[in-house]
């Protein structure tokens, strides 16, 4: 199964994925069988063979599920927020802060990582792109501001989504990344106002 250029999932692909989430949850992605799998999604194994040929397949639809639900959400709500800094707070919290804090609540959601192969690094990078073009138009609004700092919107959002990606990893803890998002967000949000106004 090619999740890069999948159009949307099924209701099984999603049942099995949000079984195999709980799953790793509880076990770890190392002892957890394609069978406990199936259990918890109450599918055959071979309905789930048939659906996913592996943990890696399945490692992969998890990724894609996160991106496409956060994507959806994230669509839903910005335009109903009024200015950049709540727009920028509800990015923050669905891309960065909600992962962080579920890899946090179970020790074995590092291992995950383990069955990250290219095709998974594809479904990611995807992602991303996804998510630096939804900064970029939340930062449309204030090109005129960021052009008088030398920088351009797609140039920012792709150091917004990078830079509060890499946050993740080189926080402390799950406050002080809400320390170190609360100041990109804040430096954002004053680079962006137009002084001369």
């Amino acid at each position: 199964m090619n999740f890069v250029n999948m159009l949307a999932m099924t209701d099984r692909e999603e049942r099995i994925l949000d079984a195999a989430k709980r799953v790793f949850a509880r076990y770890g992605v190392e002892r957890t069988t394609m069978s406990d799998i199936a259990s918890e999604a109450g599918v055959s194994r071979q309905t789930l063979y048939n659906t996913f040929t592996n943990k890696a397949d399945i490692v992969r639809g998890a990724i894609r599920q996160f991106m496409d639900t956060t994507v959806a959400r994230l669509e839903k709500t910005l335009p109903e927020l009024s200015d950049l800094d709540t727009q920028i707070d509800e990015m923050f919290r669905l891309i960065v802060i909600e992962p962080y804090d579920q890899i946090a609540q179970s020790s074995y959601m590092e291992d995950l990582f383990a069955l990250i192969d290219e095709a998974a690094k594809e479904e990611m990078a995807s992602g991303q792109a996804r998510f630096r073009a939804l900064y970029a138009k939340v930062l449309a609004p204030h090109e005129a501001a960021l052009q008088k700092s030398g920088l351009s919107v797609e140039g920012y959002a792709d150091y917004l989504q990078r830079a509060s990606h890499n946050m993740k990893h080189a926080a402390v803890n799950a406050g002080h990344l809400r320390e170190l998002l609360a100041t990109l967000r804040r430096s954002t949000v004053a680079l962006t106002t137009d002084r001369a106004a």
